[in-house]
């Protein structure tokens, strides 16, 4: 079985490091590292940061001759890596941090029935939400919940779940999918939470404790300094080391927090109205196409033929 992790990173090497260093607290042992960077000024900074803390580990770097996007530049990766031959990946950007226990979570999930999972979320937090769930009480370091819960601050998939769910998802540009304000978002990481609230049966797992939090408040793409100050100032990640653990996938009835519950509660709901959303910004169009067409036919179109259209229609 080969297992891997996979790093995109792009002109932050302050993140990048940090990121390297918190991922060489892990076990490494049996595990393949790919990175691929996006050319910058910061490219060489970047590929020392690497030869500084990954050279004694299997490690493979590629260095993009053209920038290929926010996008594009994880998909390509993550083609490389399962065609490789990887059967579980860990999935990371250059801007997060992560705990020491990342690959033994890794190989415990891998363990479990996935069925109808789509990934692990290292935290419990959704795309564009800078509402982050997480309890920092020793009894929930390891819980992992269910949820239709998503985000990009780190994941863990397996080779079956990269084919099924996730790579034929990727590029999807979803039509009407919007945030609670109904602006409208794009983004692979749009495409897969999407995907995941629209499917039925489908779920993921994340964290209750969290295993990865966000670093990136300067020289990010998407994530803007008000919005980091709200969603990641105070996350902290599970630290230090255990001799064992103890993993559980917890059910409701497991958490005796109700201030926790409300909040797993709240994210259901919230969840549903992304869908409800959608749902009437499709209708709106639909009826202002018909709208816009009754008001051309009004205009232009000469008695006649309307009572024409009218008898056929009756």
């Amino acid at each position: 079985m080969t297992n891997t992790i996979s790093i995109v990173a792009y002109k932050r090497p302050l993140y990048f490091e940090q990121l390297l260093r918190s991922l060489v607290r892990n076990d490494l042992n049996n595990w393949r590292i790919f990175i691929q960077i996006e050319p910058s000024s910061e490219t060489s900074k970047m590929l020392k940061c690497i030869e500084q803390y990954l050279a004694d580990f299997n490690t493979t770097v590629f260095t993009n001759k053209k920038i290929l996007g926010a996008r594009n530049n994880p998909h390509v990766l993550l083609e490389k890596v399962f065609d490789s031959g990887s059967n579980l990946n860990i999935h990371l950007e250059e801007d997060i941090i992560i705990s020491s226990d990342i690959t033994k979570l890794a190989q415990w999930y891998s363990h479990q029935d996935l069925t109808s999972t789509m990934c692990l979320n290292l935290v419990s937090n959704s795309c564009f939400s800078s509402g982050v769930i997480f309890s920092k009480e020793q009894k929930y370091s390891n819980y992992i919940i269910k949820s239709k819960l998503f985000n990009s601050i780190g994941l863990i998939f397996n080779r079956n779940q990269w084919f099924k769910h996730i790579k034929k998802n990727w590029m999807n540009l979803p039509q009407d999918f919007c945030n609670h304000n109904g602006i409208p978002l794009q983004g692979w990481d749009i495409a897969l939470y999407d995907y995941l609230l629209h499917t039925n049966n489908l779920h993921t797992m994340s964290c209750l404790y969290p295993r990865a939090t966000h670093t990136g408040i300067d020289g990010g793409e998407h994530c803007r300094k008000n919005f980091f100050l709200k969603a990641w100032d105070r996350v902290s990640i599970l630290e230090g080391k255990k001799t064992t653990y103890n993993y559980k996938i917890a059910i409701y009835s497991d958490i005796d927090s109700q201030n926790m519950l409300s909040l797993l509660y709240l994210w259901e709901e919230m969840a549903q109205s992304l869908i409800t959303i959608k749902k009437y910004r499709k209708a709106v169009k639909k009826y202002t196409w018909l709208f816009n067409i009754a008001i051309f036919m009004k205009q232009h179109i000469p008695r006649s033929v309307k009572k024409i259209i009218k008898r056929v229609l009756n």
